[in-house]
């Protein structure tokens, strides 16, 4: 049995290494000028990452905010004196090559930023084609303030507020399908809002809603910005 194990456990390995490398050559001779990606982003502790490890799973790489937006910002196209098409292909091998491995299949990559900025996506999309599906996590003000204040200590309150408000004009810039993490959602919310995507249920991570509420420091505009947002996106939002 152990001899069993170890054989399927190098042989995952294997395959993961194998998908990685066609993908990461395909990319880079041109043979495939985009990727089949989905893009996870919002509102951090709002689920993003539960949901991209979900997606993670039917996909052959993934990454979860690495900080790309220290580089792709509205900086880069003032760079001179190089060849930003080329530093820009060469940052795409350099994700590639990092990216975290996966059985999956379905898609390419999964690529989430929380708090991400336009300048971001529109870098990415430049990068790596239109994603095939753009998904926009968010939750109310107060549990999104009671949950960063524990996760980000070194964040000022006005911070995380500014953050929280920045997320939702992004949104009218990037769009996508929402979905609004609260106690209501289950698993099979998760499932029905990724189809087409086909899940093993044995392989499934269970969902946990995690938070509290701190209405302290969740202000009038952060509730105002919150009840427009899912009054005129309600079309975009998911229903269970």
């Amino acid at each position: 049995m152990l001899s069993l194990a170890s054989n399927f456990k190098k042989y995952k390995k294997f395959v993961q290494l194998v998908n990685k490398k066609l993908i990461r050559l395909s990319y880079r001779f041109g043979q495939k000028q985009s990727l089949r990606w989905w893009y996870i982003y919002g509102n951090s502790r709002s689920g993003t990452s539960y949901i991209t490890r979900l997606i993670g799973n039917q996909s052959k790489l993934s990454i979860s905010d690495w900080g790309l937006g220290y580089i792709l910002n509205d900086s880069f196209d003032k760079v001179q004196g190089i060849d930003r098409d080329r530093l820009l292909k060469d940052i795409a091998n350099n994700i590639l090559d990092h990216a975290n491995l996966s059985l999956g299949n379905e898609l390419d990559l999964v690529l989430k930023q929380a708090h991400a900025t336009y300048p971001d996506y529109r870098l990415l999309v430049k990068m790596f084609g239109e994603p095939e599906r753009k998904i926009f996590c968010f939750r109310e003000p107060s549990g999104f303030m009671a949950s960063s204040k524990k996760k980000f200590p070194d964040q000022t309150i006005e911070n995380l507020q500014d953050r929280y408000l920045r997320d939702f004009q992004v949104y009218e810039r990037v769009k996508g399908d929402i979905i609004e993490y609260n106690k209501s959602l289950t698993i099979d919310d998760y499932l029905r809002f990724l189809q087409p995507l086909k899940f093993d249920n044995k392989s499934i991570e269970k969902f946990f809603y995690k938070g509290k509420s701190n209405p302290e420091d969740a202000t009038q505009e952060m509730w105002l910005a919150y009840r427009r947002f899912k009054e005129v996106h309600k079309d975009n939002l998911y229903t269970s």
